[in-house]
């Protein structure tokens, strides 16, 4: 299966192959779409939406429970309730194969994320027993590397002369409660498969809520640019989508089709990494003290996330406030004392509430005491 076909708003599917009972592809129609193509500038190849799923399997149990079960989650993360978000560190699990990019991943990209992390990727310590011992060490992400298939991980050991398997129903039984997989694992997220390892991690775990990982053979690659997305204050859904499309740009090279055309997202796409990170403020240095007030955000117009900045020659109590166009107070993003400097602050298009707003204009106000006030419009596109 390829979400793809659902994510590309643009770009023209046809069906012009059919497969005989052996041997490859000749042509001829058999109800698949199997051409992917583009009329570009007009149209391209790449993702334009994303598509977040929830599709348990019927071996998973009452369908319309675990869904029930899974926004009840959702809600939880969002509102920070029942203890369901966990510490903000993640695990890095590159196996053999993967064990020296995964950790330069960890070390150079995922640490862009979250300051506190762990690599384990000595070829001898990545097992399929040490993997699930480590299920339940209360992790916001999990990114694990292994050869896969959609029942499980087949973990390489002793030099990689032999495999150690985990198995789908381990998932449950090893209480599994990280909030986030990134599995870069071959046919882990298949969902057509009765209990895939995502479906179970994102749908049926206390704490997970998403998943990303690829229905076949492949997975993405680029995950510098994954995390150098995420980063910025994106959701998770989004950071997919930006990556995706950065993959394709135009068009998929033969390659690259291999690679990308089984990603999939299970879950709510649209939750952030760490909701107090939407307002969190990064102050520079005083040594590059501002001599003017200055407030600007980018991008605008924008639809999820924006970065405000702002400069404040003299230290004060500082407010960044955003309104409607009704003059009614949105989000309090900043109201504290601040030592003059440059910062920055995101607004994730959430009310004070944790309720996504609607489309529309909106006001963003920088207050200084009573020195200063200076109001800027921008432009929120859902």
């Amino acid at each position: 299966p390829c979400d793809l076909y659902y994510m590309d708003l643009d770009g023209i599917w046809e069906d012009n192959l059919m497969k005989p009972a052996t041997g490859p592809l000749v042509p001829g129609s058999d109800g698949i779409f199997d051409t992917h193509s583009a009329n570009y500038p007009r149209s391209t190849e790449r993702p334009d939406i994303v598509v977040g799923r929830i599709t348990p399997t019927p071996g998973m149990g009452n369908s319309a429970d675990i869904v029930n079960y899974y926004l009840d989650k959702c809600h939880n993360y969002r509102h920070d309730l029942a203890g369901i978000r966990q510490n903000f560190r993640a695990l890095a699990y590159p196996d053999d194969d993967w064990h020296q990019w995964g950790n330069d991943i960890a070390n150079l990209y995922m640490s862009k994320v979250f300051q506190e992390y762990l690599s384990i990727y000595d070829i001898n310590h990545t097992t399929a027993t040490d993997y699930g011992a480590r299920l339940d060490d209360g992790f916001s992400l999990i990114h694990v590397w292994v050869h896969s298939w959609s029942g499980g991980h087949a973990f390489s050991i002793n030099n990689g002369t032999q495999s150690q398997y985990f198995y789908n129903y381990q998932i449950l039984t090893s209480h599994a409660n990280a909030n986030f997989y990134q599995l870069f694992a071959c046919g882990n997220s298949r969902y057509i498969q009765e209990g895939n390892c995502a479906a179970i991690y994102a749908l049926q775990t206390t704490h997970g809520i998403n998943t990303i990982g690829s229905t076949h053979s492949g997975g993405m690659l680029e995950f510098d640019y994954f995390y150098i997305v995420l980063s910025e204050g994106l959701s998770y859904g989004e950071a997919f989508l930006k990556t995706f499309r950065h993959a394709g740009e135009i068009k998929f090279s033969p390659e690259m089709r291999g690679w990308y055309y089984g990603l999939t997202f299970n879950g709510d796409p649209y939750i952030i990494p760490e909701p107090s990170a939407a307002t969190s403020i990064v102050q520079q240095s005083d040594v590059n003290i501002p001599d003017s007030w200055y407030i600007q955000n980018y991008p605008n117009p924008f639809n999820s996330t924006t970065q405000i900045e702002y400069h404040c020659p003299v230290a004060g109590n500082v407010k960044v406030t955003i309104y409607n166009a009704l003059g009614e107070i949105v989000r309090n993003l900043v109201d504290e004392w601040q030592n003059a400097g440059t910062n920055k602050v995101f607004w994730n298009g959430m009310d004070n509430n944790g309720q996504a707003v609607a489309s529309g204009i909106y006001y963003y106000r920088l207050q200084a005491g009573d020195n200063h006030m200076e109001t800027k419009k921008m432009l929120l596109l859902r």
